[in-house]
């Protein structure tokens, strides 16, 4: 089974790139979340519909590193 990335790279193969960002592209996908690796990297640019989510120390305290607490 290939991972969300991997899934996003063959959809740009075929279709070519849409001139969205990589975030859009997961959302579209339905990959939007925690485990996300845009997420996971900082650079979602949703990051804030993420707090909804945050349930766990670990949670709060990952977001607050990649995200400087906003």
């Amino acid at each position: 089974m290939m991972n969300l990335k991997q899934e996003i790279l063959k959809e740009e193969k075929i279709y070519g790139s849409l001139f969205t960002s990589d975030c859009h592209k997961v959302g579209i996908i339905g990959g939007c979340g925690l485990e996300c690796w845009i997420y996971q990297e900082g650079n979602c640019e949703y990051h804030k519909e993420q707090l909804d989510i945050l349930k766990t120390e670990s949670d709060i305290t990952n977001h607050n590193i990649l995200y400087n607490g906003d």
